[in-house]
């Protein structure tokens, strides 16, 4: 009764409209239903109500006939309570708005799209369709989408395409900022190849490749290229694989589209495992290089196997076994007693009781026949422990060859004796040549103290006065001798002598060694001659004094041991050398003397030797002299040798690689100095010096000399004086080197450093006991004029002031 009132109300309610095209509706597969709001007691919308539907809705519902829905609510149909539906039905219904609705209905188990329009107020026409297949495809394709992406995205780090004709590059990065809304990062550079040079954007060493892939030249050949990508606002060097296409038209390449991929990581690991591999490999190597043989000792087991290593020597048994075994195959390799204790060192149960017990270590050098021929060999067990947790017993065995470092040591402590005995020799030469510097240096003492004592006997005896003196005189430069020679051999033996290169002119200081040593020579009545081949290079850049050094000792030592009468040649001469602008240049000393003893000759240039026999015994002598002459030719890199002449006599031959002096070389030579005054009274000089005996003495030999002479204590009161003084009113300062406050050449810098004229003009003279060449270079160097060395002769210092006065 009640769907046949609800059919009327429809009918009135539908009078107005075309009921043909309601009947339209029925014929449609598509299903098709009618809704009318139902209103609660306010008025408000509570339900819908079906007030037509098709025999597709039905169908589509699984609804027995189509006026079964007719009156029925909408919420018992669908058996919902989605809001979503009802309100997009009350907005068509009662606000007339046309709407399509897609979703998914749980009842159905289907997606479901709606088209909503209103027919009159109040009511909601629906056309409904079934997507859900549709859905589906959507959702596939969706997947597939993302599918492809997440694969893009994990396997390629950036698509480029380059314009070749125009050289326009167009890239699409999946990698942006942070703080970037985009998930992809766009660029365009024009003039792409000038840029990549520009800006450095590819390694130098990939660049062409990257260049010709770009042209179309290497088309797809995957190629690995480090390249600089900017990367979270930072420039990032790393390498890329790089997969290109090169797209033609008209036959003709138009432009390159790729793919580049991050493969930095990978690629490092690589080089990181290259690395690791090769470094594995030389440490094989050089392990098999020094061990013959590697073993390791299953303990646990009783085996062992030999460890494998790169350029390891093979042994002539099985390289796997039992440990028993191991000892039976080593028998035939080893020397019979050697064997035995190895047997007993290194069975399994020995080395389970050393090795397993407190991780001792097994050694043993013993001989093994190595091509027919026993060899010393160091063998060694280790315990190896086991961090894997299985508590397994291990050790392992490494062997190699000494027997070169055996041989090495033998001859080590041979050499160790040779030098005890040569060092007991040394100790008993250098006691005995004590023992005679202590006789040498006495004797000339006793004769200083001797006539010293003397002439205070004999004060009123003027002639025997002279004599002591004369003979004190005489004593006391044997005694300076004596000394210099000592600290000169210090020197050398010290590593602290110095050699210079000065511009020498060969005859000139040839010239000074010969005017140095006539006055001996005329003592003796001796003839010196000089025979001096010509010079194609006469000068030279060469230690001056040093040389004059040798040739004074050399000379001086044939004067000695040449009778009165005797005759002494000097010669130099100029030999070719192999090494550009040099030459060899020998000196030779002859003389016709009594020669040299066939005992002393081989030893005569070595330290703390001296020839003694009943013809030289009573000839002065330190016997170092030569050997200082030896050392400093030494360290010329030259020669010097002695050998007796077969007419009688000795012959010393010197000989010294110097480097000759071109022409453009050569420096004008200075203007000789005026020989200067000799007369000096009235000159003022300021002394500087800390010891009074040294002072009284340079006091009193100035004063002898017509000198005004004012005295200073130190280096400090030198300097303090000589600033308060007038300028020119000292003429000469005479500078002791080593004194308290401030030393000598201090003062001078000091001095030199006044803001006066004469500061600097003034002459500075080192008045010191420091006399070696180093000593004179130190003097010049810190601003001195001249050296004069102590012990003063009256003589020399009367040249000095000559010379600078």
């Amino acid at each position: 009764m009640e769907k046949k009132l609800l059919l009327e109300r429809f009918n009135e309610d539908f009078a107005a409209m075309q009921r043909g095209m309601m009947l339209q509706f029925d014929k449609l597969p598509l299903p098709v239903y009618v809704l009318r709001v139902e209103a609660d007691a306010s008025g408000q919308p509570r339900d819908f109500i079906f007030v037509y539907a098709n025999s597709a809705c039905a169908s589509f519902l699984d609804i027995d006939g189509k006026n079964y829905l007719l009156g029925m609510s909408f919420r018992d149909v669908w058996n919902d309570n989605d809001e979503r539906w009802f309100n997009v039905y009350k907005k068509t219904a009662l606000e007339g708005m046309t709407q399509n609705i897609e979703d998914y209905s749980a009842k159905l188990g289907k997606y479901l799209s709606v088209d909503c329009y209103q027919p009159m107020y109040g009511y909601c026409s629906c056309f409904m369709r079934d997507i859900t297949k549709r859905r589906d495809m959507e959702r596939q394709l969706y997947e597939e989408k993302e599918r492809y992406r997440v694969a893009m995205e994990s396997s390629i780090d950036l698509l480029f395409e380059y314009e070749i004709g125009e050289k326009v590059m167009r890239s699409w990065s999946n990698v942006s900022d942070d703080d970037s809304p985009e998930k992809t990062r766009r660029s365009y550079i024009p003039d792409y190849p000038a840029v990549v040079v520009k800006e450095n954007l590819v390694d130098p060493v990939d660049r062409e490749i990257w260049l010709s892939l770009l042209s179309g030249e290497r088309s797809e050949e995957a190629v690995e290229i480090r390249m600089r990508r900017y990367i979270d606002k930072q420039m990032d060097n790393r390498w890329y694989l790089v997969q290109a296409t090169t797209v033609y038209e008209q036959g003709r390449p138009v432009r390159v589209v790729g793919t580049m991929r991050d493969i930095d990581t990978w690629k490092r690991m690589q080089q990181e495992k290259q690395l690791v591999e090769s470094l594995n490999y030389e440490i094989n190597h050089v392990l098999g290089d020094i061990y013959y043989a590697v073993v390791h000792f299953d303990l646990d087991a009783g085996t062992y196997h030999f460890v494998e290593l790169t350029g390891q020597k093979c042994v002539d048994y099985p390289y796997k076994g039992t440990c028993e075994e191991f000892l039976a195959y080593t028998r035939d390799v080893l020397s019979r007693e050697d064997w035995h204790k190895f047997r007993q060192r290194f069975n399994l149960r020995e080395m389970r009781r050393v090795l397993t017990k407190n991780g001792d270590k097994l050694e043993m050098e013993l001989r093994r026949k190595n091509g027919g021929v026993y060899k010393w060999i160091s063998v060694m067990v280790s315990y190896l422990p086991d961090y894997s947790g299985s508590k397994k017993q291990q050790a392992v065995l490494v062997a190699r060859f000494i027997d070169e470092e055996r041989r090495r040591e033998m001859e080590q402590q041979q050499e160790l004796k040779d030098a005890l005995v040569a060092a007991h020799t040394a100790n008993e030469a250098k006691s005995a040549f004590l023992s005679q510097m202590s006789h040498d240096i006495r004797t000339p003492m006793n004769a200083i103290i001797g006539m010293t004592t003397i002439a205070r006997q004999n004060i009123d005896n003027k002639a025997k006065t002279l004599d002591c003196l004369d003979k004190i005189g005489s004593s006391s430069a044997h005694l300076l001798e004596l000394i210099n020679s000592i600290l000169s051999m210090s020197k050398i033996e010290s590593g602290k002598v110095i050699l210079t290169d000065d511009e020498l002119s060969l005859p000139q200081l040839l010239e000074d060694v010969l005017t140095i040593i006539r006055p001996m020579v005329g003592k003796k009545w001796q003839k010196l001659q000089l025979e001096q081949a010509e010079l194609f290079h006469p000068d030279v850049l060469a230690d001056g004094t040093h040389i004059r050094q040798i040739l004074l000792n050399i000379l001086g030592n044939a004067v000695k041991y040449t009778p009165e009468g005797g005759e002494i040649i000097l010669t130099l001469q100029e030999l070719p050398s192999m090494i550009p602008q040099r030459s060899q240049y020998v000196f030779t000393v002859s003389d016709n003397g009594r020669g040299l003893s066939e005992e002393l000759l081989p030893k005569i240039f070595d330290m703390f030797e001296r020839g003694e026999d009943s013809r030289t015994s009573k000839i002065e002598g330190t016997g170092l002299g030569l050997a200082i002459c030896k050392n400093l030719t030494n360290l010329m890199a030259g020669t010097i040798e002695a050998a007796n002449r077969p007419e009688g006599g000795a012959r010393f031959t010197l000989t010294l690689p110097l480097r000759w002096l071109s022409d453009d070389e050569r420096k004008p030579a200075a203007a000789a100095r005026p020989s200067g005054r000799s007369d000096f009274t009235g000159r003022r000089v300021l002394i500087v010096e800390d010891n009074d005996l040294n002072m009284e003495i340079a006091l009193e030999f100035l004063q002898s000399l017509g000198v005004v002479c004012e005295g200073a204590e130190n280096g400090q009161r030198a300097v303090e004086m000589f600033a308060a003084s007038l300028p020119g009113y000292y003429e000469m300062i005479l500078m002791d080197v080593r004194m308290p406050v401030l030393n000598g050449y201090e003062a001078t810098r000091a001095i030199r450093r006044l803001e006066r004229e004469d500061a600097r003009q003034i002459p500075i003279v080192a008045m010191t006991a420091d006399a070696f060449s180093s000593d004179i270079k130190m003097a010049l160097n810190a601003g001195m004029n001249e050296h004069l060395s102590k012990p003063i002769s009256i003589e020399r210092l009367q040249e000095v002031l000559g010379q600078w006065l």
